[in-house]
């Protein structure tokens, strides 16, 4: 009977129904309250409600009951979500001791070291989550681009703008696709928009230049773009532009990759642009 009820809850939770699902949860431990399937799926369903403080009383349930280290790392997430960085570090690096291999624990340990920055500790936590961030097929995972994302905002923190830019890169290649496909997402573009502030800063002006024209144009073409970030694109090129002696925020067609300025003369950029 209560697999039965704990399947349906299951199947609840799968499909949006996180009151009913809630219920069944209930239901099942009331009568069984060591049903360590039930607490585990009552904790997601909390999490999913943003009731962190229930989720770590059941994923504590779970752990007098098993030393399952996967419930750790779910509780030091809901640590996290409360700001309770102090248990979260700690059930992440208990995690970590019993997962040495898994890239997740050091991960999340290195997020919040770099929020309390302790930056030698967060890289040390990002440069593990990235060694061990590769699949069975030596294939990069998102955990190990988080991680080189983490890690280059801490370089450009140390001024050491030359590695942030080394990882920028390599994030930017294992992501190409997504970045295709989306060219303006608030992700993608944010993610521009620092390369852009790498490469000024390295004085690489004209080539900061080339970059953020592209988004610039891309974002021209979408009338549908956050207002926000198209703020932050118009403000780095003017910075740009200054730095270069251009007294105009016109684009300047020499500094834009061949199939850019064969659209910028097109009709279809024209329409675009004043109809």
């Amino acid at each position: 009977m209560a697999s039965k009820l704990l399947e349906k809850a299951q199947w609840l939770y799968k499909n949006g129904m996180n009151e009913l699902a809630l219920n069944l949860s209930n239901e099942i431990l009331k009568a069984n309250p060591n049903n360590i399937d039930a607490l585990e799926q009552r904790a997601k369903i909390f999490v999913s409600l943003d009731f962190y403080r229930n989720a770590i009383e059941d994923y504590t349930a779970i752990l007098k009951l098993e030393a399952e280290s996967l419930i750790r790392l779910n509780r030091g997430d809901s640590y996290y979500k409360l700001g309770q960085l102090k248990a979260a570090l700690d059930d992440y690096s208990m995690y970590i001791e019993q997962n040495p291999d898994d890239s997740i624990g050091y991960f999340k340990r290195g997020l919040i070291h770099s929020e309390i920055e302790l930056e030698k500790e967060a890289l040390n936590d990002f440069n593990s989550a990235i060694e061990y961030g590769q699949d069975e097929n030596n294939h990069e995972t998102i955990v190990m681009y988080q991680a080189k994302l983490s890690r280059a905002v801490i370089y450009e923190k140390q001024e050491k703008y030359i590695h942030a830019l080394s990882d920028l890169d390599d994030a930017f290649d294992s992501a190409k696709f997504f970045m295709d496909l989306f060219p303006t997402s608030a992700h993608v573009v944010e993610l521009i928009l620092f390369k852009v502030r790498l490469l000024r800063k390295l004085g690489e002006f004209e080539n900061a230049l080339n970059v953020i024209n592209d988004v610039f144009v891309q974002f021209l073409l979408d009338s549908d773009n956050d207002m926000r970030l198209w703020q932050a694109i118009q403000k780095e090129r003017r910075l740009i532009l200054s730095e270069l002696g251009y007294e105009s925020c016109v684009i300047d067609h020499s500094y834009l990759s061949t199939p850019l300025k064969n659209f910028l003369s097109s009709s279809q950029f024209s329409n675009a642009m004043y109809n």
